[in-house]
């Protein structure tokens, strides 16, 4: 469903990006290997609606990308003369706009609000616990990172007795923590640290039933690529946002 310009992993771009395409609803403004990023071109990509993504430098921001949004984070979406930010509010959006396929959110409120309480659970206690991983040269900081999956994701799941955290189908919390244990599995096949089946059967099979899913296998990253991209990580600075951008990438407008 992404409308993708041919070229190579190492263009980078100047100036304003082309208008949105004629046929494609919504642009995502975004990089490569952004979870936050990738959970809005899931969810996209669940809903069935037709979009691009233009990749931004944000080491040196493109003046579009700053006019857009000045806090320079992303994602961005853009929908006719809407732009949000955040990708929960994203998500959210998309959900509500798009009548296509399968409600990300219930739209029953005890567990609409289900949802969204294993979602901030998630955020505030995992999230900080996968980047200080990200970085932990020493593996010192994996048991936590651990401990919280086994608590957040593991626990509920089992609770559920269900393939996805939307029963049958996905739902927003699917989308929510899926871009981490991407990540999460990477690193585990990596060999940084080990994902056990003895300690998480129901997440291990979670997560390789969601690799089945068409709409995951459209944003995931393969295993190599992440190891490449965690090189660039460890660096001093920030990491290569162009590090084999499927999109079109965009830096700022003169050379800083």
């Amino acid at each position: 469903l992404c409308q993708i310009v041919p070229m190579s992993t190492r263009s980078v771009y100047r100036g304003n990006p082309p208008p949105i395409p004629e046929g494609v609803t919504m642009r995502v403004y975004g990089w490569e290997f952004d979870p936050f990023s990738e959970r809005v071109r899931l969810a996209l990509t669940i809903k069935g609606v037709t979009f691009d993504v233009i990749n931004c430098d944000l080491k040196n921001k493109p003046r579009f990308f700053v006019e857009a949004n000045p806090l320079g984070e992303v994602p961005v979406l853009i929908h006719k003369d809407v732009f949000l930010t955040e990708s929960e509010v994203c998500v959210d959006y998309i959900d509500h706009v798009s009548g296509n396929g399968s409600e990300l959110y219930p739209r029953d409120p005890v567990q609409n609000a289900r949802v969204r309480m294993l979602m901030c659970r998630y955020s505030n206690k995992v999230i900080p616990l996968v980047y200080k991983a990200l970085r932990d040269e020493q593996n010192e900081s994996i048991p936590d990172l651990l401990d919280a999956h086994e608590k957040y994701v593991e626990a509920p799941l089992k609770q559920l007795g269900s393939p996805f955290f939307g029963g049958q189908t996905l739902n927003a919390m699917d989308v929510h923590v899926w871009p981490f244990l991407e990540m999460i599995d990477a690193k585990s096949a990596a060999g940084q640290f080990q994902v056990s089946s003895d300690r998480f059967p129901v997440m291990k099979t979670y997560i390789e039933r969601m690799k089945a899913v068409p709409a995951v296998k459209e944003v995931m990253h393969s295993l190599d690529d992440y190891v490449g991209f965690w090189e660039t990580w460890k660096t001093p600075g920030p990491p290569d946002y162009n590090y084999r951008s499927k999109y079109p990438f965009y830096t700022a407008d003169e050379e800083l």
